[in-house]
This record gives structure tokens, sequence and C-alpha cells, in this order.
């Protein structure tokens, strides 16, 4: 990443209120999420780990429903993941 990207993307940053550093990983962070959901289920390892880890932490579940279905498309992608996650927790706690 060149220099003048990384001072532009810490400027934008210091507009917002609180801690540019937290500002510049929750835009990564929903990128990432963003880009997992359309592009995460034609990788099943990937959601292997994903359940595995039982899920998302409360901050990233939350991230999931902002995000929304201006950038899923329908919308029907998160839901789709976390009834995934639901039906994997129901089998497990079934065989307890």
């Amino acid at each position: 990443m060149s220099l003048d990207l990384q001072y532009s993307r810490w400027t934008a940053a210091l507009k917002h209120a609180g801690c540019p550093a937290c500002q510049i990983m929750k835009g990564e962070a929903r990128k990432y999420m963003t880009t997992l959901v359309r592009e995460g289920k034609s990788h099943d390892e990937v959601y292997t780990r994903i359940q595995r880890a039982w899920g998302f932490c409360e901050r990233h579940a939350r991230m999931l429903k902002e995000i929304g279905p201006a950038k899923l498309g329908d919308g029907m992608s998160p839901t789709r993941l976390c009834a995934w996650l639901l039906g994997a927790l129901s089998m497990r706690l079934s065989k307890a």
C-alpha cells in the first residue's frame, strides 16, 4: 500500500469521532465480512471453521446485520449463514 493511500485513509478516519485506528479497522472488518458472505459459501472449509468456532462474536454478528441488504444483495446470505450455524448448533445439542 502506498504512503499516499495510507495517509488518505488516516485523514478520512480522523474526520470521525473516536479512535482513527478503530475507524480504519472497522472499515476493514466490514470489507472482510462482506466478502465472506458473498463468496465464502463456495469455500466449505471457511464455513466449517466458522461453525467450529461457534459462529461470530457479538460485535461481528451485529456487523453482519448492519451491513445488511444494501451491500449483500438480497440480504439472504447472512440469513442463510445464521440458519446454517443454528442448525449445526441444534445438531450438537441434540447429541449431548
